[in-house]
Parts: structure tokens; sequence; C-alpha cells
């Protein structure tokens, strides 16, 4: 995995975590406030993500990586004949066969969709200017943590690039991004009037958990008050 994921993958990498996917972000928005640099960070939410997944699309990925005829033919075995039935009123349907999606609680399901989703990221960062200095020598254009994400965008002209770009991923793998919960803070010069989609601005953002402002200040302010106030 480490020598297929794209390095704004944070999950499924060896000394990755998503505490470092965290810092990422919360180094970004620092870096805007600070030097007045105009970006925009937008947060992607995938409608149903781990279910929507193609299988067709997840075996043709796992074959261009390398990865070895037995291990995709024993992770289709788990797939191809996976079925599914409906109880309603005490009746139970015929079955169902299941054509997308992975398995809960099987711990390959993040890794697959990490795999998934890697030609977007890989694509995004050669199309997007992103920011450097977060780790040296890399730039992030993304902060992903399976199906976490987070786009960097640095001109209001990229946001047509994202678009296709993100058509393009939901037109072969059936994924489908939900925009009323999707967001996009502005950061530093970033003007709010810029439309992004149909994507609406939110002063502050949850990505992994953790409440993220435009301020790094009232971040750190944010997350401690929703721990202290549940306990």
């Amino acid at each position: 995995m480490e020598e297929i994921f794209h390095q704004n993958q944070y999950c499924g990498r060896n000394g990755k975590s998503i505490y470092d996917a965290v810092a990422t972000v919360r180094y970004i928005i620092a870096c805007a406030e600070t030097t007045n640099t105009s970006l925009c960070l937008l947060s992607i939410d995938f409608s149903d993500a781990f279910d929507k997944i193609s299988h067709t699309f997840l075996f043709k990925i796992l074959q261009e990586y390398g990865i070895s005829e037995t291990f995709c033919q024993s992770l289709w075995n788990i797939y191809a004949d996976a079925t599914s039935t409906l109880v309603m009123n005490g009746r139970k349907s015929k079955t169902i066969k299941i054509r997308s999606g992975v398995q809960q609680g099987c711990p390959l399901s993040m890794l697959l969709f990490a795999a998934h989703i890697n030609p977007l990221l890989i694509t995004l960062d050669k199309r997007l200017q992103g920011i450097k200095g977060t780790s040296p020598g890399i730039k992030t254009t993304a902060i992903a943590y399976a199906d976490d994400m987070t786009i960097v965008l640095r001109r209001p002209e990229e946001i047509d690039e994202v678009r296709e770009r993100l058509h393009d991923y939901m037109k072969v793998t059936r994924a489908n991004i939900n925009e009323h919960k999707s967001c996009a803070p502005a950061l530093g010069a970033w003007s709010k009037l810029t439309p992004i989609m149909n994507i609406k601005y939110n002063v502050s953002i949850k990505i992994l958990g953790f409440q993220m402002n435009a301020h790094s200040k009232h971040s750190a302010q944010m997350s401690w008050m929703t721990l202290t106030s549940k306990i």
C-alpha cells in the first residue's frame, strides 16, 4: 500500500495516521491566516461512500496496480456471490445480488476504499497548484483519510478543474457527492463571493472529528469546548 497510495492519502500508509491528516489541515489554516494567502478548503462528503464502491472499477484498479492475481481472486471470491435479503412485515424477499460496496467489519474495507479513490488523488495532484511546506518536498493538493477528503484550492480557476475531475470519478465509479453536506471555509484573502459548484461557505467545518475554523486559535477552542462539555 505504501508503494501504491498517493502521498495525500493518510489511511493505510506506514508512519501516517489520522492525526497527521488533522495536523496538515491545521497547518494550512495557520499558513493562510498568518500570510493572508488566498486559500479555500473544499470538504467533500461522499454519499454512502463505502456502499457505492463499484466492484468492477475496484478490481480493475487492483489489477492495474499490479496486485497479484491470486490475491485478487481470493478477494473476488468474497464478493462475487454476495447476496442480501430484505425482511418486511415478517416476510423475507428474494435474494438480491450485491454489485457494489465493501463489507462492514472487514479489516480490508478502508484500504479498498483508499485504493478506489487513489486515481482521483493522483489526478488532482497533477492539475492543482496545492501548497508546499506541509512535509519536505511534498505538495499538498488534498488531505484524504479513506472517504474523508478535503481539497486545497489556491485559485478560483481551479474550481472548474475540480468539478470536472469529480464528475469523471463519479461517472466511472458511480460514487455520488452530497453537495448539501459538503462545505468550504474561505481562508486568508479568498473571496466568499466566488461560487463553488452548489457548495456553501462555512466559517467552521468538522474534519475527521475535529472542529476546524478559519482562525486556528478558534479551532482549538471549539475542539476543547466540545470535549469538556461532554465531560
